[in-house]
């Protein structure tokens, strides 16, 4: 039977090393198991892997359950800074995309430094069409 590690979404620990994730396996790569096999079982259960930017553990925007969970750390995800308006404006393609699919969408601006985020959202909103 093959070995399952699954991580947590972007929360890491040094002392998880060897208990929850391989001794061997270098830090950057602990949230990098994305393949086939987790987004069968994630899709099998319903559950949303959480699309992140965050620096040490980017994840691919694979849509995995009914809802969505979008993470923004920030350009260069190091929780600073705004995004520019063509990252944003791509956000907004993807949220009205998934909203066609009928999906519930969560997107979450961690990029606090400076009161990035509340204003990223804001423009974020700002692009999105008006519901009438």
């Amino acid at each position: 039977m093959r070995k399952l590690w699954i991580g947590t979404s972007g929360w890491t620990y040094d002392r998880w090393r060897g208990v929850f994730y391989p001794a061997e396996l270098p830090k950057k790569s602990w949230l990098s198991w994305y393949d086939d096999e987790i987004y069968e079982l994630l899709h099998a259960h319903d559950v949303a892997l959480c699309l992140s930017d965050h620096h040490e553990a980017p994840a691919p925007w694979e849509v995995t359950a009914r809802h969505v969970y979008v993470r923004g750390h920030g350009p260069g995800g190091r929780y600073r800074d705004h995004y520019p308006d063509t990252t944003l404006r791509a956000w907004a393609r993807h949220i009205c995309k998934w909203k066609r699919q009928r999906r519930t969408v969560f997107v979450f601006f961690d990029n606090d430094q400076k009161s990035a985020a509340p204003l990223d959202a804001m423009r974020v909103i700002a692009m999105l069409p008006t519901r009438r």
